[in-house]
């Protein structure tokens, strides 16, 4: 499962961001999927194969994924924002 093997690298993610006291490893294993939203739906979707440029756009999503993450988390010690 693309979920558990995701532990270790977002762990270590979270890690140097100073994140890992907030998102326990099972959360941090769901999140990284959280950047696909940046990824086009044609590519999410697509039937087979990506081609090398699709896969190059997909990886991103990890990337896209990590900063999500750190945005919410400063936003959250900004003060900016209150969680319910």
């Amino acid at each position: 499962m693309n979920t558990l093997r995701m532990f270790p690298v977002c762990d270590e993610a979270c890690s140097k961001m100073g994140l890992q006291r907030m998102i326990s490893r099972l959360q941090k294993g769901l999140l990284h999927d959280i950047g696909k939203i940046g990824i086009p739906e044609s590519i999410l979707k697509k039937k087979g194969k990506l081609t090398d440029e699709e896969y190059e756009v997909m990886k991103t999503h990890v990337e896209n994924s990590i900063e999500m993450i750190h945005s919410e988390y400063e936003l959250c010690h900004s003060g900016g924002f209150i969680p319910s």
